[in-house]
């Protein structure tokens, strides 16, 4: 089973800790403002819907839902109130408020969510487009869905040109249609100065959005009113099964997404969901190459053929459990929530990705899970890639955002394939931001228990690893760099360790031994908060370079780009 329909989905995020734009609370905004003819003549008995855009998260299709509706009197006034909406973060993309009455064109205005808006919705006389489908053959399709889009230009309060889009979701008594015997349709109640696009989709045909089959504005604008005719070409299908990657199982009810690689338009784009076998067939579909992704799945790359069926099969993601706590062991997840359905997101990141690709969120007791294939599992147990979390942390009136903490987390050791028996990492909590060290002085070595470094490190280069022993990716952090000590004190490095929360020095110093650790590790002498506060550690472990002149070129980074950041002191 599959569903039509889908649009991009922009984030903005500014780090300060990170910021996330949202309206907090229960505020309300309103549209409020008059409908009128072209004479300016108030309008009584006018329809007017506000709808809400939102995302299904998955293939980026979109669905219009009616956030309020109501008749105009005779003073042609209106006013829409509805709770304010966040920018990101969740389903919504944008809003529009919609004014239509018999007799005229539809009018519409674009609006946020996020303030009130003062809008003046003129009804103008109607304007008709028309147009045929036809096939390969020229013969005609009699039956075909039309759906008509809008696009404007207007000016924003600037005076700068701004383009403005209308779902045909929107009205779609007046915006959808069927062609007749003779493979036509038409479309009365349009604003003249609009652009009209085309999604038509038929059985057995690919679906095809008009827009992209004229690229000249004035072309287009001929074509999609003057009954010119529209191939629809034999659809493309991929048909095939989901299974399970340890049983080998079909995967019954699985949901994915279909989306063109070769178009960023939103119509392309299929949701499915596979039966109880988990067998699925997608129809529908324009030649060309396709991704089929979703969660738990792997990415499939799949060449799409005219009037063809191309079979697949799935082997699905391997599921993996994890635990994150805070560094007093509670789970990390703030209580009492800084803001309404506020959770600790988790991310994949790999190379220069900020924070990376979302795959859910901590439950109350701090576990994750995530699907990976072989070679993401590999990846992040070798430090190629790595999680990030958003915390939240508070709301800020000032910057009308919620602020999250972000943090990295090595998976090293830290995934379980059952959750009774998944690994613990520790990150800083939300309530303190330690400050960066980049580009700056390295504090006293003297808080980190070094007796001797200060002598021993002058005019060199300087590699800390501040860690936790009781934890095994700080543990494997420890090896390796271990494994690489002789090399690097051969370049004139001198390297350290630093046990950053409180552990039995016994058991360190066996530790110690029997891992073959040769250079220092101190221990934090009273309260390991401020030390690490001071030090910028935001988890653990956490490496700092400083060159020679004790100046810190690199932090938080992985041992694999350690060599990358030493050739850069040079």
């Amino acid at each position: 089973m599959c569903s039509r329909s889908g649009s991009w989905v922009v984030v903005v995020m500014t780090i300060l800790g990170w910021a996330q734009s949202a309206m907090g609370g229960d505020e309300v905004v309103r549209c409020t403002g008059t409908v009128v003819d072209t004479k300016d003549r108030p309008i009584a008995g006018a329809n007017v819907v506000a709808f809400e855009m939102l995302s299904d998260g998955l293939a980026g299709n979109i669905v219009l839902e009616k956030a309020g509706e109501l008749v105009t009197g005779d003073d042609g006034a209106f006013s829409v109130a509805v709770q304010a909406r966040p920018a990101t973060g969740t389903r919504f993309m944008g809003g529009y408020v919609v004014a239509s009455k018999d007799g005229f064109a539809l009018g519409w205005e674009v609006w946020d969510m996020r303030e009130d808006l003062k809008a003046t919705l003129a009804l103008g006389e109607p304007a008709t487009a028309e147009g045929a489908v036809v096939d390969e053959g020229g013969e005609p399709i009699v039956g075909a869905h039309v759906r008509a889009n809008l696009l404007r230009t207007g000016k924003t309060a600037e005076g700068k040109e701004k383009r403005e889009w209308l779902p045909g979701l929107a009205l779609p008594g007046w915006l959808e249609n069927r062609t007749d015997s003779q493979g036509r349709f038409a479309f009365g109640h349009l604003p003249r100065e609009a652009l009209v696009d085309y999604l038509i989709t038929a059985t057995g045909r690919a679906t095809t959005y008009t827009t992209e089959l004229e690229q000249d504005a004035q072309a287009r604008a001929s074509r999609s009113r003057t009954g010119a005719p529209f191939l629809l070409p034999r659809e493309g299908r991929i048909s095939g099964r989901i299974l399970d990657p340890d049983t080998d199982a079909g995967v019954a009810g699985a949901r994915f997404a279909v989306v063109p690689t070769f178009s960023g338009l939103f119509y392309y784009r299929f949701v499915c969901t596979a039966d109880a076998n988990g067998t699925f067939t997608v129809g529908g579909l324009i030649a060309g190459k396709h991704v089929v992704r979703g969660e738990g799945l792997p990415r499939t790359d799949v060449e799409v053929r005219s009037g063809e069926t191309t079979r697949i099969t799935i082997r699905a993601n391997q599921a993996w459990h994890g635990r994150i706590l805070f560094q007093d062991g509670e789970p990390a997840v703030v209580k009492p929530a800084p803001w309404p359905d506020a959770a600790t997101a988790i991310f994949l990141t790999e190379g220069a990705q900020t924070p990376g690709e979302k795959i859910g969120q901590l439950d109350d007791e701090g576990y994750f899970s995530v699907y990976l294939s072989q070679e993401q599992y590999q990846r992040l147990q070798s430090e190629k890639a790595w999680f990030h979390l958003l915390i939240p942390d508070r709301y800020d009136s000032a910057q009308k955002g919620n602020i999250y903490k972000l943090r990295t987390v090595f998976a090293v050791d830290l995934l379980s394939r059952d959750k009774a028996t998944a690994g613990i990492a520790r990150v800083v909590g939300p309530e303190r931001e330690p400050t960066s060290l980049l580009d700056r002085p390295l504090p006293p070595f003297d808080q980190l228990g070094l007796a001797g470094l200060n002598e021993r490190a002058a005019g060199k280069t300087v590699l800390l690893c501040f860690l936790d022993m009781q934890q095994r990716p700080s543990r494997n952090c420890l090896r390796q760099l271990a494994a690489r000590a002789q090399e690097l004190q051969a370049q004139g490095v001198v390297i350290a360790a630093v046990q950053a929360s409180k552990v039995d020095q016994a058991e360190l110093d066996r530790w110690m031994r029997e891992a073959g650790i040769t250079f220092p590790i101190g221990a934090i002498p009273g309260e390991a908060d401020k030390t690490r506060f001071a030090w910028g550690v935001q988890s653990l472990p956490w490496l700092i370079l400083a060159g020679k002149d004790h100046v810190v070129k690199g932090e938080g980074f992985g041992l694999d780009e350690l060599g990358k950041r030493m050739e850069k002191d040079r």
